[in-house]
């Protein structure tokens, strides 16, 4: 007989587990969530930190047609809108990041942070290889937060690619981790990076493009690449 505690919940999707400490399985809680224009502070960073983001539910700066990508590579780092402008033959001519309000959710591993003292009260759960699977007296939000889709490495083509589908799908954040965007021209040649999520009402897409345009050579290299292991989710 294997001893431990099971948890299940149900909701609209039916049962889910919320957290089984007879598996060696590891939970995530929620450190911080709200929106953010600009630089947000998550605190102290850990290697499996998730930093979920969707566009602005309110309607500022949301729009269908957008791309999303990250300013720069730190977890926290502001969100920005595409806006490219392109010749006649498709090579781009400038490329910029307008950043926008988005909202986003922090999710920490259930034992990264710092331990809270031993006069505070609540459940602390721990799994089979004496990992801390739940702890409530982490949790520093009211909302928690489920994975509802993996997508493997090379789920999605560069181009419009579909991460997910659904009617909810501009409700769903999604691992901006691996978006960013970078141009550089200089003496006539170009380069050009593209890796990012467009919510689009029934469908989450991915795209990743990588232009190079060589004056001297006399061409444009253009590829899109495929999506890597993206993670979806959402707030109960």
């Amino acid at each position: 007989m294997t001893y431990g505690i099971q948890i299940d919940g149900v909701d609209a999707s039916g049962t889910y587990n919320v957290a089984d400490s007879s598996t060696p399985a590891k939970n995530y809680y929620v450190a911080s969530a709200g929106t953010f224009n600009s630089q947000v502070s998550v605190g102290t960073l850990g290697d499996k930190d998730l930093f979920m983001v969707r566009p602005d539910q309110t309607g500022s700066g949301h729009n269908n047609a957008y791309q999303y990508a990250r300013t720069s590579y730190a977890v926290g780092s502001p969100m920005g809108r595409l806006i490219t402008s392109e010749d006649t033959q498709g090579r781009i001519t400038s490329a910029s990041l307008q950043t926008r309000t988005m909202e986003y959710v922090h999710l920490k591993d259930a034992g990264a942070g710092t331990a809270p003292s031993s006069t505070e009260y609540g459940i602390k759960i721990l799994n089979s290889t004496g990992g801390i699977l739940f702890d409530s007296r982490r949790i520093v939000t009211a909302n928690s937060f489920r994975i509802t889709n993996f997508t493997t490495p090379g789920q999605a083509g560069g181009n419009n690619g579909v991460l997910y589908s659904g009617s909810d799908a501009n409700t769903k954040y999604v691992d901006v981790s691996r978006t960013l965007m970078f141009y550089h021209t200089a003496g006539g040649d170009t380069v050009f990076y593209m890796a990012g999520i467009r919510w689009a009402g029934t469908q989450i897409n991915w795209f990743s493009r990588v232009q190079v345009d060589s004056t001297e050579a006399g061409l444009t290299a253009d590829n899109y690449l495929s999506s890597p292991a993206i993670l979806i989710g959402d707030k109960r």
